[in-house]
């Protein structure tokens, strides 16, 4: 199936709003637990009005900033939560005005609960080590986190650190009626409140184009909205585009083939991220067809079942840019081979905030055919409460005493008698008469999950965050070639890597609803000590949690555990994997 027309990604056309409304039988409207509006109708000239707000808010608190503090702030600090994080990221780097404004884009996730991220961030970011009078943060909220009172605290804290004052300094983006309000105004921080209640409920979580969290930092980046809001605003030509996309999806769903490979340009790396993202955590654990969405996994044909072969459970949606001629190369040698695929043609002169918009019209449609609720964030946020009591056992322990209790060693057995596998990887390891007992106990794990009438879903997730960034870098590259090598081409199982704290989110998510995943946590074994620093704290942090997390849902899973972060436990992990590829090659255990 291809999609091309005549409107935005053909131009031509007048915008008509925001979206398409779509409504539950019966005419009843909106409701909270049911269908809802996509884009509530809005039009042009509302949103308009919305970005002269949009406006008016920043230049008060520029006039706020400078009468209290005596200077205008010229470098900014925008945290948020990872899903929008990842737009913003996507937005500012397209538009290529961070950079000259200092606009530095963090999520909240990656921030220690000490508060010395803020003082490591103004070092390498700003490239100073005195204090900056001159800085301001700015916040995107969601209403439904429970952990927003404690990264309120958190930024404070920071703040304080720097011997800076949070009065006037802070730029909340939250309605006046959440929880976050009060403490906003306690603190002197200026409310961004915009949006009638009924779209900043829809806008927020799913940080669409038009949502506070791209219009705000927009707006410091001084873009002009009015300009990003045309480019934003489909017509109807391209509303329909999004809704037969939709209705491609849904169909492959219906009939078994609810893997889909996303194909993106490369330059358009992080819209990939937040593509999957949006999907997954919209309709992904959706009990009508739960899907799955690959972007970045390497398009070849050995990879996949063939198409008559009932295992056959992937569809594709290339999207080609006019002068992309690898990806319509790529969209013909599947379409010859004969899978399913959709080919979204865009324009040279296509915006990607245009892209962004039409994905969210897709993720809405796509929503109401299976009769998914997203009228609010369904995130279940299971990993941010055991990393929150995580955090605060820490605070009230000490790191070295909190996890003394929480020793993860190797053991071996049948795996049908436990749900964790936990496996050491090192020099030592491998040259002792265990490495053949490691080996068989991986390659029965793989082959037990292998079992099921359809292909597992391979989940990879590495830890290794606060390590050497190289060191780092070799080794997701190595799990690359172990992916490709062992898990696509030898069992042809759909494989992702997750090595960021988001992706390792949305894949626990999606795994609540699918519970066909092979998992397999990769980490560094040596002692984390109080004197780490805090990214290496956190992923120790978010490594338990994960670990607890699934073996409370009662899932196998195995933990790979390296001695050292060097070379060699790189050479043993590669080894390791080799060994477990040529036992499965020779046929069951």
């Amino acid at each position: 199936m291809e999609f091309s027309n005549h409107g935005r990604f053909g131009r031509g056309g007048e915008p008509t709003g925001l979206g398409l409304a779509l409504e539950c039988a019966g005419g009843r409207g909106l409701r909270s637990n049911g269908f809802w509006a996509v884009a509530l109708g809005v039009q042009p000239q509302r949103l308009r009005t919305w970005a002269d707000g949009v406006a008016s808010d920043i230049q008060q608190f520029v006039a706020r900033f400078r009468a209290t503090h005596g200077v205008v702030p010229s470098r900014w600090v925008w945290l948020a939560p990872r899903l929008i994080h990842l737009q913003q990221r996507a937005v500012f780097e397209t538009v290529a005005s961070s950079k000259r404004l200092r606009i530095h884009f963090v999520a909240f996730e990656d921030t220690d609960p000490g508060g010395t991220w803020l003082r490591e961030l103004c070092e390498r970011a700003f490239g100073v080590n005195r204090v900056r009078h001159d800085l301001a943060i700015g916040m995107s909220a969601l209403e439904s986190k429970q952990e927003l009172q404690a990264w309120f605290e958190n930024v404070e804290r920071s703040l304080h650190q720097l011997g800076l004052e949070s009065r006037a300094r802070l730029f909340v983006t939250a309605s006046r009626r959440s929880p976050i309000a009060r403490w906003a105004q306690e603190r002197y921080a200026f409310l961004a409140d915009p949006l009638p209640p009924t779209a900043r409920r829809f806008l927020d979580w799913q940080a669409i184009p038009l949502s506070p969290a791209i219009l705000y930092p927009l707006a410091v980046a001084r873009i002009d909205l009015g300009t990003w809001i045309e480019m934003a605003a489909l017509d109807e030509a391209d509303i329909q585009l999004a809704l037969r996309l939709s209705a491609f999806l849904h169909e492959q769903g219906l009939v078994g083939r609810n893997r889909i490979c996303w194909v993106i340009p490369r330059s358009w790396g992080l819209a990939g991220q937040w593509t999957k993202l949006a999907l997954e955590l919209s309709v992904g654990h959706s009990s009508v067809c739960p899907l799955r969405v690959l972007v970045g996994e390497p398009l070849q044909l050995a990879f996949y079942w063939s198409p008559k072969d009932p295992r056959q459970d992937r569809a594709f949606v290339v999207v080609q840019r006019a002068d992309d001629r690898t990806a319509a190369g790529k969209a013909m040698l599947l379409r010859r081979a004969g899978y399913p695929v959709a080919v979204l043609k865009l324009f040279r002169d296509t915006p990607l905030a245009a892209y962004l918009q039409f994905v969210h019209i897709v993720v809405f449609s796509l929503g109401y055919l299976r009769g998914a609720n997203l009228a609010c964030c369904p995130h279940s946020y299971e990993l941010e409460r055991l990393l929150l009591t995580y955090r605060r056992a820490v605070a009230r322990l000490g790191l070295d005493k909190w996890r003394s209790g929480r020793t993860v060693g190797p053991s071996l057995g049948q795996v049908g008698q436990q749900k964790e596998l936990c496996l050491r990887l090192g020099p030592s390891a491998l040259a002792s008469g265990e490495s053949e007992e490691t080996v068989d106990a991986y390659a029965r794990f793989v082959q037990a999950a292998y079992q099921s009438p359809s292909s597992p879903h391979v989940a990879l997730l590495w830890y290794g965050r606060g390590l050497s960034r190289d060191w780092n870098r070799r080794a997701r590259r190595l799990l690359e070639e172990v992916a490709d090598r062992l898990f696509r081409r030898q069992l042809r199982c759909a494989t992702e890597i997750c090595d960021e704290g988001m992706t390792r989110r949305a894949c626990l998510e999606v795994d609540r609803a699918h519970k066909d995943s092979l998992i397999t946590l990769i980490a560094v074994s040596p002692p984390v000590c109080s004197t780490a620093p805090p990214a290496a704290t956190e992923e120790l942090l978010e490594f338990h949690a994960t670990r607890e997390l699934l073996l409370r849902r009662d899932r196998s899973i195995a933990v790979v555990l390296l001695d050292e972060a060097s070379d060699q436990a790189l050479d043993c992990l590669d080894e390791f994997f080799s060994r477990v590829h040529a036992k499965i090659r020779r046929g069951p255990l």
